[in-house]
């Protein structure tokens, strides 16, 4: 997230806004938001809050009162088609400038923004490594403890639309 908020700065949004589910939020420990959260704190813009949803769709209202109050340069999102909506809901004078990427892009997938490929081959090969520790040390079930592993995506630029 913090590459994808360097790439969007350097394409000169400075204050970014993620939208985002409660759910998926509190599912990756906020993780993201505390990412973008930290990245504008860091470029001077504290005050850009996040939109977050209660489903994975898009309401109209929440949308139109959280842009006019964060006004944000770009708009981060975990789901493409999100972001098609959110795009037609920006207004006409900002949509020229507005950035937008998606945190979740799948290897090969067809993307209409920027936005972090997920190392598919890498996730399932961690998690196999995982399995495997486990079985060799008789660890059965739900850790005590559960281990968090990352497996590092990498950025790709938004696609350049003819």
């Amino acid at each position: 997230t913090l590459a994808l908020c360097d790439a969007l700065r350097a394409e000169g949004a400075r204050r970014i806004g993620l939208v985002t589910v409660r759910a998926q939020d509190k599912r990756v420990e906020h993780r993201v938001a505390a990412a973008v959260a930290w990245h504008n704190l860091e470029h001077g813009c504290p005050e850009v809050t996040p939109l977050l949803m209660d489903r994975w769709e898009v309401d109209r209202e929440a949308f139109g009162a959280w842009y006019a109050k964060v006004k944000p340069d770009a708009i981060v999102a975990d789901v493409q088609a999100c972001l098609d909506i959110m795009r037609e809901l920006v207004p006409a004078r900002d949509r020229a400038k507005m950035r937008y990427a998606c945190t979740t892009l799948a290897h090969g997938e067809a993307s209409r923004y920027a936005g972090i490929e997920e190392d598919a081959r890498g996730i399932g090969a961690a998690a196999i490594e995982l399995l495997d520790w486990m079985y060799q040390h008789g660890e059965r079930g739900i850790p005590d403890k559960p281990r968090v592993t990352l497996v590092t995506g990498r950025y790709r630029p938004a696609p350049v639309l003819k």
